[in-house]
């Protein structure tokens, strides 16, 4: 009788140990297939686009902070246009040797991917962890092998996809004791995350806002004690007296620009050069805008579309912003599951995420329109910023106020 009984206990134990075997395999076979798509984008994709100029850069801007104190001026192409805080991000960079560096780098980014797909999927479905993992890697390779957004950020040396794992990190971490503490990170590096700081204030999740507002300014301070000269110069000149604005203006061609103010530049707006008041208006309202549709999204029981919406709502309030920045649109899948597909916000998030997989920048600039035809360059050039912006406005039309103590619903079919 003992032998019989402990016999359903060999079998599950034996299927147990042929499913992990079989799960190692799978890893295994897709984390080979990661490292070869990655040296793709090393070898063969980076030298055609980017060759990672970005990213040999703030090597560069390293080196000059040793040799002068001071990692902002003189600036050249390649300028540090990162709060100083991002100095001790970028400072292990000296560290790594030349010739790995792109390879480190970009694996790097695809295994802040993998994690911010494995928090998505945790949050969003009744998975076990080897599902979610395994899900995760297959969505990182989907991703730098069909993304053409993500890819651009990677062959240039972008950190894009770090900015969104820390962000990420915070979404699900609602109401627990460190959230804000991935934004406030993300803020000290990257200044436009500082709206999810805002939101946090809207929504009066005042440990989560002065958790992301100590954390900010802690870094901050450091960065400041730790590289005064650099620090002055940073607040005195680049950020209150606009020279990192005007870099930007002297140094990326209008036709790569997608925030709001280069589409409406261009056709079919045609407003051309706008008074630095009206590009401040228009900005603001698009904020004011991409806000309302977030705190709408979020209280519907949405987190992860409502970051998708927020992190847009940032990058289009950018005077200027470029593909990479929209690196997070494959999260606006999250959307199909939070607010189901007939949802009209979803259906723009999707526009939108369709738009990052197309490689515009093959076909934006003026001398390809004899061969792609006249329209082609034009529509290259705003394809993602219209996209965006048509998000943000179905999002805060389609979301109903919230009313007392209620839960509004998206007008189509709800929660």
């Amino acid at each position: 009788m003992g032998a019989m009984a402990s016999l359903p206990l060999t079998i599950d134990a034996a299927t147990r140990l042929s499913e992990r075997r079989r799960y190692i395999a799978l890893w295994l076979l897709l984390v080979a297939a990661l490292v070869l798509r990655i040296e793709h984008i090393v070898h063969v994709l980076a030298p055609l686009d980017g060759n990672f100029d970005d990213l040999r850069g703030r090597v560069g801007n390293l080196t000059q902070l040793q040799q002068t104190g001071n990692i902002y001026f003189p600036s050249g192409y390649e300028a540090f246009t990162y709060p100083p805080a991002a100095i001790a991000f970028f400072a292990p960079l000296l560290v790594i040797p030349t010739g790995a560096l792109p390879f480190i780098w970009t694996a790097l980014c695809v295994i802040a991917l993998i994690a911010t797909y494995a928090i998505a999927l945790g949050a969003l479905l009744p998975l076990q962890r080897r599902e979610r993992w395994s899900l995760a890697l297959i969505g990182a390779w989907c991703t730098i092998t069909f993304d053409a957004s993500v890819v651009r950020g990677l062959t240039w040396g972008q950190l894009a996809l770090l900015i969104n794992l820390v962000v990420i990190i915070d979404v699900v971490r609602r109401g627990r004791r460190l959230e804000g503490l991935g934004v406030g990170v993300a803020t000290a590096v990257k200044l436009y995350p500082a709206l999810f700081i805002a939101l946090y204030l809207w929504r009066r999740q005042w440990r989560a806002a002065a958790t992301a507002i100590g954390t900010a300014v802690s870094f901050t301070t450091a960065a400041t004690l730790a590289w005064p000269r650099s620090a002055t110069y940073f607040f005195r000149h680049e950020l209150l007296g606009g020279q990192e604005l005007a870099h930007f203006t002297a140094n990326v061609p209008s036709e790569v620009n997608d925030s709001i103010i280069a589409v409406g530049e261009r056709w079919p707006f045609a407003v051309h050069a706008l008074p630095t008041a009206v590009t401040s208006v228009v900005l603001l309202a698009v904020l004011a805008l991409g806000t309302v549709a977030t705190q709408r999204c979020w209280r519907t029981g949405a987190p992860l579309t409502a970051m998708g919406l927020g992190l847009t709502t940032a990058v289009m309030a950018l005077p200027l912003s470029r593909d990479h920045y929209f690196s997070f649109a494959p999260l606006l899948l999250a959307s199909v599951i939070e607010l189901g597909w007939r949802s009209p916000t979803t259906r723009a998030a999707l526009v939108l995420l369709a738009s990052s997989l197309v490689p515009w920048f093959l076909y934006r600039h003026v001398d390809v329109a004899p061969k792609h035809g006249v329209l082609i360059p034009l529509i290259a050039r705003s394809a993602i910023g219209v996209s965006a912006l048509g998000l943000l406005t179905v999002a805060a039309l389609t979301f109903r106020p919230v009313s007392g103590g209620h839960r509004p619903s998206d007008t189509v079919d709800g929660l």
